[in-house]
C-alpha cells in the first residue's frame, strides 16, 4: 500500500488573553467559513501550564473535549462541550467529577486548519 503525504496548514485564529483564569460558558464570534476543522488547545488546569489539544469539525456539531487525568492526584476527568460553526464557537461549562468547574478545560488557542 502506497503511503500517502497531507500537508496541512495551521492558521492561530485566537488567543486567550486571560489564559489563567476561569473561563465561563460563552460564545466567540469567529469567521471559520475557510476552515474544515480546527484546533482547541486547552489549558488543563488555570494555574498550571498543561494542554490537550482537541480536534473539531467546522459543521454545528457539538463536541465533548476531555482531559485525564485533570488535577495533580489523578482523580478527575475534566470536560467541557463546544460547539463549532462557520461564525462562530460555542463554549459551554466545564464540569470537573459531575461538577461545574470553569477553572478546567480553559481555551488557551484556537487554530484553523487548511
Amino acid at each position: 500500500m502506497a503511503s500517502t503525504t497531507i500537508k496541512s496548514k495551521y492558521t492561530l485564529l485566537w488567543t486567550n488573553s486571560n489564559a489563567w483564569a476561569t473561563f465561563n460558558s460563552q460564545t466567540l464570534s469567529l469567521d471559520l467559513s475557510k476552515y474544515k476543522f480546527i484546533i482547541v488547545q486547552f489549558r488543563r488546569i488555570a494555574n498550571q501550564d498543561q494542554y490537550v489539544d482537541s480536534l473539531c469539525a467546522v459543521d454545528g456539531t457539538e463536541t465533548l473535549c476531555f482531559s485525564v487525568p485533570s488535577d495533580a492526584n489523578n482523580q478527575y476527568i475534566s470536560c467541557r462541550m463546544i460547539n463549532v460553526s462557520a461564525s462562530a464557537i460555542s463554549f459551554r461549562d466545564s464540569y470537573t467529577n459531575g461538577a461545574t468547574n470553569n477553572d478546567r478545560m480553559i481555551p488557551h488557542r484556537i487554530y484553523g486548519i487548511n
